[in-house]
């Protein structure tokens, strides 16, 4: 299954980029001398340190994919076990 692409719009009043989902929203933006992303679910992770806008959007990116995956595959486990 491929995950769609998060839909990046520019919040040039906030100097950031934001994704809606139905996982919270994903933002992207500087903080000091690093590009982190966050998740309003979620917090932010600056901790992974993404050295451009690229690279924080992928990171936030691979997020969101690993989020839609255990969804799915919690979804599809009920379903087997007869919850669902």
């Amino acid at each position: 299954m491929k995950v769609k692409q998060l839909e990046w719009v520019y919040n040039e009043g906030a100097n950031e980029w934001r994704a809606e989902t139905d996982f919270g929203d994903y933002v992207v933006g500087r903080f000091k001398a690093a590009w982190i992303f966050g998740n309003t679910q979620g917090g932010w992770y600056g901790h992974r340190n993404p050295v451009s806008e690229d690279a924080a959007k992928a990171s936030a990116q691979a997020d969101f994919e690993r989020r839609v995956m255990a969804c799915m595959a919690k979804c599809s486990t009920n379903k087997v076990d007869g919850h669902g």
